[in-house]
């Protein structure tokens, strides 16, 4: 993981070159997630965005964010006793949006933003059980169950006051994320994020 951060962190400072402003974060949150046909579940967020304007004068500017993101889902399911379990999938992803932002200023403090773009998603590890304790994967990603690339599209709306940032995000998988049986209900990631972000240098 500190591979991806290094790389990231590299890219920042030379898009840094090409921006007349730019503003560095730590952000993190919550994650309510479950792929299309599976019951929510919750989990966190946890890393760094940039925002790099293209001048000193426009509100048009370029937000990429790495993070690490946990998410999953869960489901209802029966053995062939009609038992009645919980079957909880959690699946942690480094995600890398590349968004694009317009501000709508309210004072000399504070703006309202919305943002859009594309994000990528890298699965580093994850772990599928019951409730029941009878059925158990160590690493999802290394199985033959779960995709370790996911791609889709990220939309962000929220406020800016000062050196701190608060929003809503949802992102949309575009390809499915899981291989055979688990395919069969077309399951695409689905995620909201709430988030704070914190700003060093604004």
């Amino acid at each position: 993981m500190k591979r991806y951060f290094l790389s990231f962190l590299i890219s920042i400072l030379c898009l840094h070159t090409y921006a007349q402003n730019a503003y560095f974060a730590i952000t993190g949150g919550l994650n309510l997630s479950h792929p299309t046909g599976y019951e929510m579940r919750w989990g966190y967020n946890i890393g760094l965005k940039g925002d790099l304007m293209f001048s000193t004068t426009s509100n048009i500017y370029f937000s990429p964010l790495l993070r690490l993101s946990k998410k999953g889902w869960q489901e209802t399911i029966y053995d062939l006793d009609e038992n009645r379990s919980t079957l909880k999938c959690n699946l942690y992803y480094i995600d890398l949006p590349l968004l694009f932002g317009y501000k709508f200023p309210l004072n000399t403090t504070s703006n309202l933003f919305v943002e859009m773009g594309p994000y990528i998603g890298i699965g580093v590890f994850g772990k599928a059980y019951s409730q029941s304790n009878d059925y158990a994967t160590d690493n999802l990603f290394k199985s033959d169950l779960y995709k370790r690339f996911d791609c889709g599209l990220s939309a962000s709306v929220g406020i800016d006051i000062k050196k701190w940032q608060m929003g809503i995000s949802y992102n949309h998988g575009m390809i499915k994320p899981t291989h055979g049986a688990w395919n069969e209900m077309d399951p695409k990631n689905q995620t909201i994020i709430i988030y704070t972000s914190f700003y060093f240098n604004r």
